[in-house]
């Protein structure tokens, strides 16, 4: 996290500095109302109609001001994303941000500094300075300022986590661990359904058993689930093959469900119930998920607690609790006479992840890093080996990471046994996964068995 602070300056200098650079030319507007497509207005900090020369920076015509005290990865998500809108109008050429702080690192920084979106310190507009230099700034909780020992117990970290939950702000990121737990397939299960219901419906051309052509996919795909997600996507026959593909999908993922759900699903959602609150400075902010089904919305309606899942560039409703699917969702009740009000635009083939992974401020990109830089995240139902998730931790993780300071994160993992091995050697190699994962920010809480997680669950978010 990186802060930066400037005493001296304010709106009103800024505004100051406008005014006079503007006596001569003129062409400078404050509060100025700009018409979005569909007929909304925006209302643009300051706008220069004109060319406006500053005594250190130049502002071409045509060029909306949006000053901004903090500037965070979400904040400067949506800057650029109103920025698209504003394109559209002939008002409209260039979108600077004038920022008092940021919390992000410097290599995201220097993306905007040219082009016709730009990013900017305040010193920047007074004395020429480049945007905000890092520095280290971490929040440290009561009673967890101490460097954490090596050795610390299952129960040490379950109490410390119990504070987190209590003083800060937290994020529950879930991932297949959760869903399987509620009855449905995991990755190789879901593709193999993929296949067989693939064939069946005379969608794939495969006239082999599943069981003998699946392991030759596979090889050829390199056993990876997105590539041989790709296969099955390429292979649908038909006009419609991106409906077929997400149908294929459902079917595969809903048709063998059990009905009891999931103690996980149960434990999760009592958790949002007791801690889900938006509005202020602790408790749950929200549930980042990689799972495309609704199963924990389901539960929270039972529990009546409002929710609302967040897509794309969508926003939750303020009085709602946000569940945000950073991979799509495909709700269990999509293809029936219930029906569903959101529309699925699934991650799950190789060429969708390229497409969120390329870009470093891709909405799923900017909630996940929001999240981790911002809150204290728990992560249930991983294996934490998925590497676009390691590269997202490692970014988070960022300027302090080879530093010695407090980790904010915690996963539930359990702790994996290999008969065929020394007792030595397995310890070994749980503690070198250890050391990674907290290199990546990471406490690790090792279970023996994953029935222990809902239980953890409840006595940290009771």
């Amino acid at each position: 996290m990186c802060r930066y602070n400037r005493s001296l300056s304010s709106e009103r200098e800024i505004r100051s500095l406008f005014e006079n650079g503007a006596k001569n030319e003129g062409g400078v507007e404050f509060e100025k109302k700009l018409l979005l497509e569909g007929g909304a207005v925006y209302i643009a900090d300051i706008y220069c109609g004109k060319e406006l020369k500053l005594p250190k920076l130049v502002v071409p015509a045509k060029t909306v001001i949006e000053l901004k005290r903090n500037l965070r990865y979400d904040t400067l998500y949506r800057c650029r994303e109103l920025f698209e809108r504003l394109k559209k109008n002939p008002d409209v050429e260039h979108f600077y941000v004038v920022c008092t702080e940021r919390y992000f690192p410097g290599s995201y920084a220097d993306k905007y500094k040219e082009g016709e979106f730009r990013v900017f310190s305040i010193d920047a507009l007074f004395d020429g300075s480049s945007l905000p230099q890092d520095t280290d700034k971490t929040e440290d909780i009561e009673g967890l300022s101490e460097k954490k020992s090596p050795e610390k117990t299952k129960e040490e970290l379950v109490n410390e986590a119990r504070i987190v939950v209590l003083k800060q702000k937290s994020t529950l990121f879930l991932g297949a661990g959760v869903s399987i737990d509620a009855g449905l397939p995991s990755w190789d299960k879901l593709l193999k359904n993929m296949l067989e219901y693939g064939r069946r419906e005379n969608l794939l051309e495969i006239d082999t058993d599943i069981d003998k052509v699946y392991p030759d996919i596979g090889k050829q795909c390199g056993n990876s689930s997105i590539i041989m997600a790709r296969y099955i996507k390429t292979a649908l026959k038909g006009l419609r093959a991106e409906d077929n593909f997400d149908k294929v999908i459902h079917h595969a993922l809903y048709y063998n469900k059990r009905r009891e759900g999931g103690k996980l699903v149960d434990a999760i959602a009592g958790a949002v119930k007791r801690h889900g609150r938006t509005h202020t400075n602790h408790g749950l902010e929200s549930i980042i998920t990689y799972n495309y089904d609704d199963f924990i919305e389901q539960k929270l309606d039972q529990l009546e607690v409002p929710n609302h899942a967040v897509l794309g560039s969508s926003r939750a409703d303020a009085d709602k609790f946000p569940i945000c699917h950073v991979h799509g969702i495909l709700t269990e009740h999509y293809y029936t006479q219930e029906g569903s009000k959101y529309e699925p635009e699934l991650i799950l083939s190789e060429d969708r992840y390229h497409e969120i992974y390329r870009e470093a401020f891709h909405w799923s990109n900017v909630e996940q890093l929001h999240a981790l830089n911002q809150t204290y995240c728990f992560f249930i139902g991983f294996s934490m080996t998925d590497p676009n998730l390691r590269r997202i931790l490692d970014i988070a993780h960022g300027i302090g990471r080879e530093k010695k300071k407090e980790l904010p994160h915690y996963a539930f993992m359990r702790r994996e046994t290999n008969n065929e091995l020394s007792e030595s050697q397995a310890k070994e190699n749980i503690r070198i996964q250890k050391e990674i994962l907290n290199n990546l920010g990471i406490n690790v809480i090792w279970v023996d068995n994953f029935d222990e997680i809902p239980k953890l669950i409840d006595e940290i978010f009771k």
